[in-house]
């Protein structure tokens, strides 16, 4: 897991014809890589940094552990992601109606 502290980074799907679609933009302030908090714990985008970015790499399974000793911050971590999970479906909803 990691936070953008600068920069920009592309959230794209690899489409089954072999194209890349963006779904989000993250910037800083954003979580990239939010599915290292949920099992099965494997990446499921592609990032592309379009900006010269620095990111606060964050070791998922400690954080995971002190989610588990500190059910608040288990809490507001799990709406962040969440709420990020909705702005990507948003993405990929506006993404599939552009396809022809």
């Amino acid at each position: 897991l990691s936070i953008i502290l600068v920069g920009e980074v592309n959230i794209q799907y690899l489409l089954g014809n072999g194209e890349l679609r963006t779904v989000d933009t993250l910037v800083p302030g954003d979580l990239l890589g939010w599915s290292a908090m949920v099992e099965p714990y494997k990446y499921t985008a592609i990032a592309t940094a379009t900006k010269p970015t620095e990111l606060a790499k964050i070791d998922s399974t400690k954080l995971r552990q002190l989610c588990e000793q500190n059910p608040l911050l288990g809490y507001r971590l799990a709406m962040q992601v969440a709420k990020l999970l909705g702005n990507r479906l948003e993405g990929a909803r506006v993404q599939l109606a552009a396809i022809d």
